[in-house]
């Protein structure tokens, strides 16, 4: 375990006393509440504790740049963010228990943490294929740093790549091995890639891959590994027939780090249930307002799930779920974005969302040329224009940023039953069990 104090220009200096406030995640929705605190003029104890040792860094370059980025070590893709305010820091050391009435954190090296105010941001972790009990070498996932430098060693022969799940960040890293000059190969379970934001973009994402030496295989369902003779994986066995790989990836979702809350008595379905305002609920309905929860870890509402609630695994809602819950512990406002956005970047092709599309009962492609690689697709429930989708159109999404909301502002917005949203935001409704994340 580390642990530190860091003053605003860097230097080493002890913590102070005083349980003050507590931050559980220190990867960057962490990090930029912890940033947000010190900026609106909160000057008490302040720590951050974090399960990795490595101090933050951003995730997104992980799927991106794994194979591009000149060196990949534990120095790749920090954020300076954590150089900036005074904080203590204690990483390589997990929360395995809370309890929010006593208002103390167990850690998992046994020590006890006390705190005034406790702020959540322990993220998700990526899903793993549930056909073995355990996997052979050469079969991982892509969450953190490590994953990635270990990725990266695995593939330094150029050995075969096969990657499970055809959602966003299996679509990257199959991009992002392409370039490379990998022999890659996509298993996903749908018809195309990003399949829940339709068959329009699904089909051009899956051409992109064609285009590019990815071979795509499409409406499988993994049922097994097998193993080589020194034990390592040799291939996938799939619904419709073996395919050969001496390097896996599964990017099929990621499931809420909330384990270790179960006994907190916080609503988990199954990120922490927040209002409005970020502030965990618990089990009698009221909120907790010394327990906030934010990034991929909490299920807040939002106006167009009605009385449902919405997980957004992107980082733009890091960024901004974690600055508003500082400027709300320092100044009593909270003032987070309401209208969810993302970006992905894939064989070169720029993509860019708006809203939540899953939500959608019907969309329409507005604009459309191959060659090009463009596409404009609008995401309709009912008469509400619920999102949008663009790849290499981005300065389409000024205005269409304005309709949305637009729609959600006159109160447009439905609250029927909510369909299956299985990749990218996901969204829980008070009426039904979860659905996970597509691959």
């Amino acid at each position: 375990m580390t642990r530190w104090s860091v003053d605003a220009l860097g230097t080493a200096s002890p913590s102070s006393s005083g349980p003050g406030v507590v931050i559980v995640g220190a990867s960057l929705s962490g990090l930029r509440a912890a940033r947000s605190l010190r900026e609106h003029g909160y000057h008490g104890p302040l720590r951050l504790i974090g399960d990795e040792a490595d101090r933050p860094y951003d995730r997104p370059p992980l799927s991106k740049k794994v194979f591009s980025a000149p060196v990949l070590d534990d120095t790749s893709f920090e954020l300076a963010d954590h150089q900036a305010f005074p904080a203590t820091w204690q990483l390589g050391v997990a929360a395995v228990r809370l309890d929010a009435q006593e208002r103390h954190l167990t850690l998992s090296d046994g020590s006890v943490v006390d705190f005034e105010t406790v702020v959540i941001a322990t993220g998700a972790r990526p899903r793993r294929l549930d056909t073995d009990p355990s996997m052979p070498e050469g079969v991982l996932t892509l969450r953190t740093r490590s994953d990635a430098v270990r990725l990266r060693s695995l593939m330094a022969p150029k050995r075969r790549l096969v990657i499970v799940g055809g959602g966003f960040i299996g679509s990257e890293l199959a991009s992002a091995a392409a370039e490379a000059g990998h022999d890659t190969t996509l298993v996903m379970r749908d018809a195309h890639a990003l399949a829940p934001y339709g068959e329009a973009v699904g089909s051009l994402v899956s051409a992109m891959h064609h285009d590019a030496g990815v071979r795509v295989h499409s409406n499988r369902h993994v049922t097994g590994v097998t193993r080589g003779p020194s034990g390592t994986v040799s291939g996938l066995r799939t619904s419709r027939g073996w395919v050969p790989a001496d390097v896996v990836v599964v990017a099929i979702g990621a499931t809420p780090n909330t384990e270790w809350l179960a006994e907190s008595g916080l609503v988990l379905d199954p990120g922490i249930r927040v209002d409005a305002q970020g502030r965990a609920l618990g089990h009698d309905g009221r909120h907790l307002p010394h327990v906030l929860a934010v990034g991929d870890v909490a299920s807040r509402p939002h106006p167009l799930v009605g009385d449902g609630s919405v997980s957004l695994p992107h980082w733009s809602n890091a960024v901004e779920t974690g600055t508003a819950a500082g400027r709300l512990l320092a100044t009593g406002r909270w003032s987070a974005a309401s209208l969810p956005s993302f970006w992905s970047d894939i064989h070169g092709a720029r993509i860019r969302s708006i809203g939540l599309p899953q939500l959608a009962h019907t969309h329409t492609v507005t604009e459309r040329d191959p060659d090009k690689r463009r596409l404009v697709v609008e995401y309709r429930r009912g008469h509400s224009l619920v999102g949008a989708l663009t790849v290499n159109r981005t300065s389409r999404l000024a205005a269409l940023h304005q309709l949305v909301d637009h729609d959600l502002t006159t109160g447009q917005h439905l609250h029927e039953e909510i369909p299956d949203a299985h990749a990218g935001p996901t969204v829980h409704s008070p009426h039904r069990p979860h659905q996970g994340p597509e691959g």
